[in-house]
């Protein structure tokens, strides 16, 4: 959303607005009948935005999961760890889990659940500044065909467009991505669209524009048990608002971030928020 000055503010909201990307629940697939207490219990505190705390469980259930031999939830909890420390900003850590993560997938034959993340592991070296490996994950993450994963794959590749040259360049395939979680009542990806669309429009200098898309992404995640999202998408409202001029409005938006934030997770200062690096905004 602002210039490249503000690199940390960025990494920040994209991870902050990022659940839908991959998921920090249990996959789908069929498992032998096995209570998850640690990955429940991760999941909800994930949610309302304790981050450390996540961890913490997310680890014991790692622990468990190895202990009783199961590989596939062995997996996940490695994922939900590698996806807490992106929200903390902690990236390096996070790429490692996410990457032993993928090893036991494809070794779990879970070739969906590999191609998610193998998808964030681009996302999350785009973050990082590293092009080539970003580059290297998206194609292992394109290699594998699922079922409505070109729509997964439109909303993760707009996000890594957005980080490395601040617009998306398949503009088509994010609408048609829209419209089939539309169908679906889908509105944590909806809000990830929504975010998405707005901070392409800010960096063209559309504030009106990213300000309403914005507010209609507060209204999808008011619909869904991701409250730990909002602060990441008041930040936002706040950038564009201070770039519109709309000082009054903007630092109310910074404010309520800062109560709502996730524990854990760094907040840029107002200043930051506040240095507007558009050329114009309308």
């Amino acid at each position: 959303m602002l210039n490249k000055n503000h690199i940390c503010y960025q990494v920040i909201i994209c991870g902050l607005l990022a659940v839908f990307l991959m998921g920090c629940g249990s996959s789908k697939k069929a498992l032998r009948p096995h209570s998850d207490i640690y990955g429940s219990r991760a999941y909800g505190v994930f949610l309302d935005g304790d981050m450390p705390r996540a961890i913490e469980l997310y680890k014991k259930g790692y622990a468990a999961a190895r202990k009783s031999d199961h590989q596939h939830r062995a997996a996940q909890n490695l994922s939900n760890i590698g996806r807490a420390y992106f929200e903390l900003g902690r990236l390096d850590s996070a790429a490692l889990y996410l990457a032993k993560s993928h090893e036991e997938f494809v070794w779990a034959a879970d070739t969906a659940a590999a191609s998610r993340t193998a998808a964030f592991l681009a996302f999350c070296h785009a973050a990082m500044g590293d092009a080539p490996l970003s580059a290297k994950w998206w194609s292992a993450a394109s290699a594998y065909k699922g079922k409505n994963s070109e729509h997964f794959n439109a909303v993760i590749k707009s996000r890594i467009d957005l980080l490395q040259k601040s617009k998306i360049s398949d503009e088509a395939a994010l609408d048609k991505a829209e419209s089939f979680y539309k169908k679906k009542k889908d509105h944590s990806a909806l809000a990830t669209i929504n975010i998405l669309k707005a901070q392409a429009h800010s960096h063209k200098g559309s504030c009106t524009e990213a300000n309403r898309l914005l507010l209609e992404a507060l209204n999808h995640v008011d619909r869904t048990g991701e409250n730990y999202r909002r602060a990441a998408i008041l930040l936002n409202l706040s950038a564009v608002n201070f770039c519109a001029k709309n000082n009054e409005a903007a630092k109310r938006y910074y404010e309520r971030a800062v109560d709502c934030a996730p524990k854990g997770v760094p907040i840029p200062s107002l200043s930051e928020i506040s240095a507007c690096g558009l050329k114009g905004c309308r």
